[in-house]
């Protein structure tokens, strides 16, 4: 019998009109029409991190590039030059490795038109290769691929850092050599849509059959063995109908997203989905969004967004920052027109919800347009959505029975053994062949509503299984599922075992959880969800980023009996932070009270450390996997006593590494002035420099490098090539053996003996330098600081000099002054940088990044108005800032290091860190006026009086000496211009709009506060309980607090160099120091460029 169609299927088929069935898949054939039909409509736009667009695709010109790329997969390149020559009916299979942007998405309807099986990747990122490529390289022989597609921009990227060779070669990883790379917008760049199309009307080649399958999508499974997905054009065509179906979706449909476009939920639903419908898509970069949430809601207003997919980690962000709505750019912000917004992908929260509404209803945010949604991979993507029903039952009933009994609400208001439930919707569509069943999994028995069971699906979405052989077996028990009786099979239809706990009531679906990340412990049923939401009620803890699991511990060292244990892992917002016993005993108890069990063992990590997947939930198989194996960067372990009283420590001084011995007599002279130049460079002793050790293991960076290089020219009139100088392999016995005129070829290791360990001569020297760096110099500050360069200054004391050009492009040593800022936040591990500058300095600061820099790091350029100050151009770029940051004035040199000052700021855990330079001969100044600065021991700014006269006499209160009854006043010290400040101070400078300039209103202003609190109002309150707790656990003795705002300075040694080139004496004289000081050849940024391409 032929079902009828629904309303919102007649209103589908009213909009798109007959729908062509040309093509395996129906996506492909509605593209096709689409050209046909409406060939100027732009179906794709994507955008940058200022929501600007940078690529759109028209529907003919994305139909035309589909095609011809369609083509160019199947020809062979004897027919014709850009040809691949791959076989089709999916017998082939390729790699599509692509950052964000348009480029995927050609590639994948691609590879669904030519017939070969696409397989979206993560891209691995060239700075994290060993993260990353482990699970590429295992997808990759997993799928045997042979042809990987990527862009210009990664091919690039990929081919001048060497990821093949070089920079695989210590971590035992290299990129299969199996695959040919291959990229495809420049194939296509080169065509114009005539010839494209000439190209598909020429093709010799059949397309593929709804069976065959279009493309593999891997979950997260072990890198020991991914997890394809087969999914075949049916299965595709069917879930779009479902998704189209459910979500009133059109050709008037509008999707803003920043979904990864390599992930099921972001490909199928955000962008296949849309141009099924023929509505429009706008995207951006998943980091655009996680850098700034609030331009996904500038967009949504801007193109008037109806229909949005998020996971709820996001509902929570952007309403935690719905207060940069009110005080920025965002004011204008209109959301009326949103219909449907998916909350799917990971456990849906109740609170997030209603924060979401709470925050964005007075933007004109419908009520009850986010649906919780279910789907997984395994069924295509979706399942079912609905309005978001809540259910409050029962929780003791349901975690020790596993069954559901509903509370009536006016009873539940404070009843602490009550769960609130929310339903995603009604699973079961006859009229489209989908059965959910909730199902025992232990005796495959059909349960009935009211009982928790796992989730079993009978639909055509469901997926063919999982690819390889080697998956065969899993395959067969997970997509080949028979429910039965106690006698016999109750059903022939096959069914997907989802391993997701939930059940059913009036019809609809409610999720507990995953049946293997269920916690038992003395057997009591917990669900890691409802362990980890308590642990991220905690302000300190930071959400999402939380991992509840159990592991089998021997808790008695005598009786050796062992118990599954809960064990808790979570990330901290501010890992300086102080009290982290007193904040692990709070979580305890109150996973206790609201869960009636107890962490035996609870760890605190540093942001950004939790092992995640690719799509970026919390991977509690790899956290316990890690934990089990003692890997993970812990910065606290709190332990039930029971289990810690029995740990002995296994520290033995006799195991530690001996002294190398020394080199030979005749070497002495060469290793020890090398040694000693390294010791200086890097402002350590000589006895903690390993002459066997990598350059780089020693902190080396490429200013360090560079530095150690002049020096020997000068020294022994020999130029070490770069090849050897930056080779990692390198060690200075390496550079010994060239300067003793021996044969070494870099990247040969038997050449010069791998050390295999770092040695350290003094004990003692490690503990205190651990304790006093905590860990992390040298280490990657990108992730916990934001640089910022302000690059607007006029130059107007250096005229004639700026008059044709901006002054952070006035060259010093045949480079311009912004290339010294960039290199010292790249020899400090940044990857972006924010450059501040006004409107007639951005075309010559463009041109120069686009055409003449080279460098890792990626800059930014902010525009602010002509004629603002310092502070005033850090409130205007105030909305692209997210924690912590670092300003760099843009006409400074200097040869310090970033990491000492970032040292200084942590381990004061303060608000704001100043650099200074130590007057000396060299760098005097005749000046009338001069700063004097009071310090305490420990280097904290107590006053700071500018630009006073010699003989002015200057005030301070009796109160400031009893609080500090030692302060060391310096006239000799002056402000480097490079500063650390807390994110909290944003707060200050938007509630205080008289503020024009860093050092002349905001430093003093800062300072002034630090014990004065009744002069403290909300912003400065705001500031200091974020700054509540510092973490002075590696540190001994303990900074005083005895304020909440605090103010610290780092001076630099009296050997570093520190200038600005702030008048033209200052400005020549740079010149010649900068010559000498840094020495490198004029030529460098030359040879530089040369290797790399």
């Amino acid at each position: 019998m032929k079902r009828e169609k629904t309303f919102c299927e007649v209103i589908l088929a009213n909009l798109i009109g007959d729908r062509p069935t040309a093509m395996a898949s129906e996506v492909l054939s509605r593209i096709t029409l689409w050209a046909q039909k409406s060939p100027t409509k732009t179906l794709l736009t994507f955008v940058d991190d200022a929501g600007i667009p940078v690529a759109t695709r028209t529907a003919q010109e994305l139909d035309s590039d589909i095609k011809a790329l369609a083509v160019l997969l199947r020809t062979p390149s004897s027919q014709h030059s850009n040809g691949f020559g791959l076989s089709g009916n999916s017998t082939s299979v390729v790699l599509l490795v692509y950052p964000p942007g348009l480029d995927f998405i050609i590639a994948f309807l691609a590879c669904l038109t030519a017939g070969v099986i696409a397989v979206p990747v993560y891209p691995p990122d060239p700075r994290k290769l060993k993260k990353d490529l482990t699970m590429f390289v295992a997808i990759a022989h997993n799928c045997g691929a042979t042809v990987a597609l990527t862009s210009a921009n990664y091919a690039h990227a990929k081919k001048i850092t060497q990821l093949q060779e070089k920079l695989t070669r210590h971590q035992g990883l290299k990129w299969p050599d199996t695959l040919q790379w291959s990229v495809s917008d420049t194939l296509l760049s080169r065509m114009s849509i005539k010839q494209k199309m000439q190209l598909w009307r020429n093709r010799e080649v059949e397309g593929p059959t709804t069976s065959d399958i279009a493309f593999l999508q891997y979950t997260s499974g072990s890198t020991s063995m991914p997890k394809g997905v087969m999914l075949t054009h049916a299965n595709l065509n069917h879930n779009l109908k479902i998704i189209s179906s459910a979500l009133c979706a059109g050709k008037d449909t509008i999707v803003v997203s920043w979904l990864p476009q390599y992930h099921d939920m972001g490909l199928i639903g955000a962008y296949l989905g849309t141009l099924f419908n023929g509505g429009s898509g706008v995207y951006m970069s998943p980091f655009t969004f996680i850098k700034n949430p609030m331009i996904w809601l500038q967009l949504i207003s801007q193109y008037k967004a109806t229909h949005l997919q998020a996971p709820n980690f996001a509902f929570s962000l952007c309403a935690r920052k719905s207060d940069t709505i009110a005080s920025l750019k965002y004011k204008e912000i209109n959301l009326s027109s949103v219909r449907h917004m998916i909350n799917g992908a990971e456990p849906v929260k109740g609170d997030s919800i209603d924060a979401f509404y709470r925050a964005f209803e007075p933007y004109g945010l419908a009520t009850n347009v986010i649906k919780a949604t279910y789907g997984l991979a395994e069924h295509t993507v979706y399942v079912c959505g609905g309005d978001s029903t809540r259910l409050v039952i029962d929780k003791q009933l349901l975690e020790t029975q596993k069954q559901i009994q509903p509370i009536d609400n006016n009873t539940a208001d404070g009843n602490t053994s009550v769960k609130e439930m929310i339903s995603c919707g009604k699973p079961n569509r006859k009229d489209y062949g989908v059965e959910v069943c909730i199902v025992d999994p232990d005796t495959c028995h059909k349960m009935q509503p009211g009982n928790v069971g796992e989730i079993w699906i009978s639909s055509p979405s469901k997926a063919l299984g999982y690819f390889g052989e080697s998956n065969t077996t899993m395959s067969e028990e997970a997509f080949q599922a028979r429910i039965t009786t106690d006698t016999e099979v109750e059903t022939s239809s096959l069914y997907l075992r989802t391993g997701d706990l939930g059940f059913l009531h009036d019809e609809e679906l409610y999720i507990c959880g995953r049946l293997k990340d269920l916690i038992i412990v003395r057997g009591r049923n917990h669900y890691p969800q409802d362990l980890e939401f308590t642990v991220e009620s905690f302000p300190e803890i930071r959400p999402g980023c939380t991992a509840a699991f159990s592991s089998l511990i021997t808790k008695n060292a005598t009786n050796q009996s062992v118990e599954e244990e809960l064990i808790i892992v979570a990330e901290l917002r501010d890992p300086k932070m102080q009290h982290k016993a007193s904040l692990c005993s709070k979580i305890r108890s109150a996973i206790v009270q609201e869960h009636g069990v107890k962490a035996t063992v609870m760890i605190l990590l540093p942001p950004h450390s939790i092992p995640k997947t690719t799509s970026g939930k919390i991977s509690r198989s790899r956290c316990q996997q890690s934990y089990e194996q003692n890997t993970l960067p812990e910065l606290y372990r709190n332990e039930d006593i029971l289990l810690s009283e029995n740990l002995e420590d296994d520290f033995d001084p006799d195991t530690t590494a001996k002294v190398p011995q020394q080199a030979e007599e005749a070497d002495e002279d060469i290793l020890e002035f090398l040694v000693s130049e390294v010791a200086q460079v890097l402002e350590v002793e000589k006895r903690q420099i390993v002459s066997n050790a990598p350059l780089q293991n020693l902190g080396l960076d490429s200013m360090a490098l560079a530095q150690l290089q002049g020096i020997i020219t000068q020294r022994f009139q020999i130029q070490i090539q770069d090849e050897i100088l930056y080779a990692e392999e390198t060690t200075l016995e390496t550079l010994q053996a060239v300067l003793q005129g021996k044969e070494v070829v870099c990247g040969d290791q038997n050449a010069v003996e791998e050390p295999k360990q770092i040695l350290i001569y003094n004990l003692f020297v490690l503990y205190a330098f651990l304790n006093q760096y905590g860990r992390r110099i040298r280490a990657d500050l990108m992730a916990e600081f934001q640089a910022i360069i302000l690059a607007g200054g006029s130059g107007i004391r250096l005229y004639p000099l700026t008059d044709a050009q901006p002054k952070c492009l006035l060259h010093v040593n045949d480079k311009p002054l912004l290339w010294y800022q960039l290199q010292l936040l790249e020899n400090a591990r940044f990857g972006e940088v924010l450059i501040v500058t006004v409107a007639e300095m951005v075309p010559p600061i463009e041109k120069y990044l686009t055409c003449d820099y080279v460098g890792a790091i990626k800059p930014v350029i902010c525009q602010v108005e002509n004629g603002m100050d310092t502070a005033d151009a850090i409130r205007a770029i105030s909305n692209k800032i997210d924690r912590d940051f670092i300003v760099i004035a843009g006409d400074l040199i200097t040869d310090g290091t970033l990491h000492h000052l970032a040292d200084t700021h942590r381990i004061n855990n303060a608000t704001v860190t100043m650099m200074y330079q130590p007057q000396t001969h060299k760098n005097r100044r005749e000046k009338d006026m001069v700063d004097c600065i009071g310090l305490s021991d420990s280097n904290r700014v107590i006053f700071h009086s500018q630009a006073i006269q010699l003989t002015e006499k200057f005030r301070i209160t009796k109160a400031l000496l009893k609080r500090t009854p030692r302060i060391d006043l310096h006239s000799n010290l002056y402000d480097a211009h490079i500063y650390i400040f807390a994110y909290g101070v944003l707060r200050v400078l938007m509630a205080k709009n008289e503020m024009q300039s860093i050092k002349s209103d905001l430093i003093p202003f800062l300072i002034g506060v630090q014990f004065r609190e009744e002069l403290w109002d909300s912003s400065l309150r705001e500031l200091a309980d974020s700054k509540r707790a510092p973490d002075v656990s590696l540190v001994s003795p303990p900074p005083s607090s005895d304020s909440l705002i605090q103010c610290h300075a780092y001076i630099l040694p009296q050997s570093a160099y520190c200038e600005r080139a702030d008048t033209i004496p200052a400005f020549n004289a740079m010149n010649a120091e900068v010559n000498t000081r840094f020495r490198l050849p004029k030529s460098h940024l030359a040879n530089t460029m040369r290797q790399i391409s």
